[in-house]
């Protein structure tokens, strides 16, 4: 039998082909597909759970039913929303030398040969049509992938570059939570439709009078998702609330790299003996009993953190080795991402007893605990290398180069060093059975609540799946799965589903961060890609930053300290204490960050600006005594901000409801039934005056907000 754990909600543009892969719905893999129902839809069942839909025409909704088979059945009734399409015109001027334009986009999976633009006058030009939404899209000129020239809106697209943006508008409306049983309409609607977990109800279950809904079931374990439907067929956007509230969303995640937290047992300290070796690049004695400590301490509760996530436990080299990049540096493995045995922990770190001590005294705070696996490589001390090279990919390329870091090019192959050979999970199913149990082994001995996962993308899904499955099988509890890619947010989302992938970390809008608050980009940009993400991870876990153990500090960016090459930086001219300005913006980003829903993550050090530069710089070891009173202001600010989203679930779970925004301010609303909570966020040297309107469906008389200069507000209605 199948296990759907969630009921698809699928967007599909009119007349344009579109084939969707429902396996990635199921933990496992489906067999066949047969389609009982359709209305107004072309639909071919193609292979390995892949189904042909042409829409044949606008429709506000379809329901169509299907029996997914292996060896048993199980019919599941899959809702397709169509919102009323809209004609687009994308238009490049030409330069007088290209032989073929091509249009890709979000619409067409960035697909560089499928939409032909044709030359018109001094245009090349294709009109298609398109639901309301955000797209993302680029030119293809004879091969080359080129932003819009004439289009102002971009996004970052994960790679170092830009997307162009375009905008269909829609006549938008909303789901008005009146209480946890009864919801309005921001207009006049005709049929609502309401899913309980994987399950459409039935008019039984609800009543709809007068434009508002109302449940007729009590409130359990539920997943809701409300979604109005209007005279002319067009969905509402929809409304998910979760009981209990108390569920895994909402969870301010905090990175402690284990060596770099707290050393609280100096009999462990055992630094690799290497003159060649900068002592910051060297083990520095942080364990598990020091992190076990600052729980025992409330240091985390002080912060409101609701997720711990510790770097990989596994036992690691006993040497350095050189980087490959020039100038070729030494580094160690005190980061945890070269293993040598899978199945056993680096005593530097401490012991099981030690580990699964840490986790029990986590859980005796309500803090679930997240291991960092390392499944897409091992490093070439590992046995396991040794005994069974056919499981991992060769260095060597056919053309005699070496596969090193070639992560677009090949992305399940590449090595990320020369001595940190990858998984060759494609061709190897017994690599696959041998790291899953890897997988299982760790929660059955530790009690971990989940796993962030290492390398997503360069991963294949097959992997995940499998994961998943041996994870679901074995424990009642539920394992969270939240990963680490960066790239677009198209990519992103392609491995969260119920089969792989719970959630992932939002890159894409962690550099529109880091532009807004430490690079002085305009707040209109930050409003346009929160937005985006919002509405991107409407599904799945969505976890935003603005640090991260891969990139430079954010308090140095916002200091000026990183212009160039970082990792150089780090060695030639390492961030030193950042001036005052720095920490308003440190603190202003974290007043974005932590209103957000979802899962943010506060990465070890930056509650306090801990400055740094590339890596090791960008993993000093924390302090925790003598800080500067800057430093105490920003740590007592994000304090606040924590205890702020503890007590205002609107915060932490509601809706985001732009008011207004300026280039150096904006002003949101949070919603989350009753509570209600303004956010204003100003980083001039000015002071900011402005009569703020609300959503018309909400009945708000306006407000006049007053925002003090580089500071923010909460406010509660």
């Amino acid at each position: 039998m199948y296990s759907l754990l969630f009921l698809p909600i699928l967007n599909l543009p009119v007349g344009e082909p579109t084939i969707v892969n429902f396996s990635k719905y199921f933990i496992e893999p489906i067999s066949d597909i047969y389609v009982l129902d359709s209305s107004n839809v072309n639909i071919s069942p193609l292979s390995s759970g892949n189904v042909f839909f042409l829409l044949r025409k606008n429709i506000g909704k379809a329901k169509l039913k299907f029996v997914f088979t292996s060896g048993g059945s199980s019919v599941k009734s899959i809702l397709l929303l169509v919102s009323k399409a809209k004609k687009v015109l994308f238009k490049y001027k030409s330069k007088g030398n290209e032989k073929n334009v091509y249009l890709a986009g979000s619409f067409n999976s960035f697909n560089p040969h499928s939409i032909k633009m044709e030359q018109m006058g001094e245009y090349f030009e294709k009109q298609i049509e398109l639901i309301p939404g955000t797209y993302q899209y680029k030119f293809v000129i004879d091969g080359n992938w080129v932003q819009d020239p004439e289009n102002p809106k971009m996004s970052p697209d994960g790679f170092g570059g830009f997307n162009s943006v375009v905008e269909v508008k829609g006549d938008n409306f909303f789901v008005n939570d009146i209480n946890e049983s009864t919801f309005a309409f921001s207009k006049p609607v005709t049929d609502a439709i309401v899913i309980d977990g994987d399950k459409i109800l039935t008019r039984e279950k609800y009543s709809l009078k007068s434009g508002v809904l109302k449940l007729k079931i009590g409130i359990g374990k539920h997943f809701f998702r409300i979604i109005g439907i209007d005279n002319a067929g067009n969905p509402s956007l929809p409304f998910a609330f979760a009981f209990p509230k108390n569920d895994f969303k909402g969870r301010i995640i905090y990175f402690a790299m284990t060596d770099r937290f707290f050393d609280g047992k100096k009999d462990n300290d055992r630094p690799v003996r290497d003159a060649e070796v900068d002592p910051r690049a060297n083990f520095m004695g942080g364990d598990f009993v020091g992190i076990t400590k600052k729980i025992e301490s409330g240091y985390f509760d002080s912060l409101g953190v609701g997720l711990l996530w510790i770097s990989p436990t596994i036992k690691n080299t006993d040497k350095a080795y050189k980087d490959v990049l020039p100038p070729h540096r030494k580094f160690t493995g005190y980061h945890g991402y070269w293993p040598v045995d899978f199945y056993n922990i680096d005593d530097r770190f401490g012991t099981m007893t030690e580990l699964q001590k840490l986790v029990k005294t986590a859980h005796k705070h309500k803090i679930l605990v997240f291991l960092d696996m390392v499944f897409n490589h091992t490093h070439i001390e590992n046995p396991i290398y040794k005994k069974h090279k056919n499981w991992f990919t060769s260095l060597i390329l056919p053309d005699g180069t070496k596969n090193i870091r070639q992560f677009d090019k090949y992305p399940y192959t590449t090595w990320f060093d020369i001595f940190l050979p990858s998984f060759d999970y494609e061709n190897s199913d017994s690599a696959i059975q041998y790291m899953v149990k890897y997988g299982v082994y760790w929660i059955t001995k530790t009690n971990a609540d989940g796993f962030r996962l290492d390398a997503v993308k360069h991963i294949p899904h097959k992997f995940w799946r499998d994961l998943r499955c041996a994870i679901q099988k074995k424990f009642k509890k539920r394992v969270w799965f939240i990963g680490e890619t960066i790239s677009s947010r198209d990519k992103i989302l392609d491995w969260i589903s119920p089969a792989e992938l719970d959630g992932q970390f939002d890159f894409p809008l962690y550099w529109v961060i880091r532009d807004c608050f430490g690079n002085n980009k305009s707040f209109k940009y930050l409003a346009q890609e929160t937005m985006e993400s919002i509405n991107k991870f409407s599904t799945g876990i969505w976890a935003p930053l603005m640090g991260t153990h891969d990139f430079g500090r954010f308090i140095s960016l916002a200091n000026g300290d990183l212009n160039g090459n970082e990792k150089k930086i780090a060695f030639s001219n390492p961030p030193g204490i950042p001036k005052k300005k720095a920490y308003r913006m440190t603190e202003l980003a974290f007043a974005f960050l932590l209103t957000q829903s979802g899962n943010p993550l506060i990465y070890y050090g930056d509650e306090i600006g801990l400055p740094g530069a590339g890596d090791p710089d960008n993993r000093r070891m924390m302090k925790f005594n003598r800080l500067s009173d800057n430093e105490i202001k920003l740590f007592s600010s994000v304090k606040k901000l924590g205890k702020a989203r503890e007590l205002h679930p609107s915060l932490s779970r509601g809706r985001f409801f732009l008011l207004k925004t300026d280039d150096n301010y904006i002003i949101y609303l949070k919603k989350y039934f009753s509570d209600m909570v303004i956010v204003g966020i100003n980083k001039s040297k000015n002071e900011i005056k402005e009569d703020v309107k609300f959503p018309e469906f909400l009945g708000k008389h306006p407000i006049q907000l007053s925002i003090p200069p580089e500071s923010f507000i909460l406010q509660s209605l």
